[in-house]
């Protein structure tokens, strides 16, 4: 036996159904009566069965443009961010406010009801797409993306900035990825340092310089 589920609507909808992989797989039930002829009563047996196989596929699959950053999507696909400090914050100065600034390619698509949240985690060590990310909620920055709009999208990563300064050996860069990751309906395309006419990702620094103490 094989199925399958699709769904039309007049504006952006979507629908999840569970999967084997979760647990929550669908379940085929076939009722049996059995007519035994020693006893010649009937007996009612229930057989169920889960799917050998569960996938979904999309109707116009949509291959990521190299010249921008796009996170989120199937496969879900994450972006590595690498900064570098100029030397004397990263030295002495006092950080106040560090903010990651991306620049969308167009108006964020999704559902009102569903909204998926942006994450920028800092690094363990930077080994490219393979890179290691903190667990440690204290330097995961995360907000929750603005849908429909088009406007800059801002993430307070003073935490994950002033990491980079207290510890020398950690690599100065984060992976953005949505949550939850490979299940939401919010695919945000941002511009990079490749995209031209769409403004690459900045760190907006607010720091205090370090008290001339020495000076008359």
């Amino acid at each position: 036996l094989a199925m399958g589920v699709s769904m039309t609507a007049d504006q952006p909808s979507g629908v999840r159904l569970g999967a084997s992989a979760g647990g929550n797989g669908a379940t085929f039930v076939s009722f049996v009566t059995l007519d035994v002829p020693d006893t010649g009563s009937a007996r009612k047996q229930t057989v169920t069965r889960g799917p050998a196989f569960n996938a979904f596929v999309t109707e116009v699959p949509q291959v990521p443009d190299p010249a921008f950053l796009t996170v989120g999507g199937e496969p879900s696909s994450r972006a590595l961010l690498r900064f570098d400090l100029p030397e004397p914050i990263e030295d002495s100065a006092t950080i106040v406010r560090a903010t990651l600034e991306l620049i969308p390619q167009s108006t964020i698509l999704g559902l009102p009801s569903d909204p998926a949240g942006l994450l920028a985690s800092a690094l363990l060590a930077d080994l490219g797409a393979k890179s290691p990310v903190t667990t440690d909620t204290r330097f995961i920055a995360a907000d929750s993306l603005p849908i429909g709009s088009a406007d800059t999208v801002r993430l307070d990563v003073t935490s994950i900035v002033r990491l980079w300064q207290s510890a020398s050996e950690r690599p100065e860069a984060v992976f953005l990825s949505l949550s939850p990751e490979a299940g939401s309906f919010t695919r945000p395309v941002f511009g990079s340092t490749r995209s031209g006419a769409v403004g690459p990702p900045r760190l907006r620094i607010t720091y205090l310089k370090p008290f001339p103490f020495e000076s008359p």
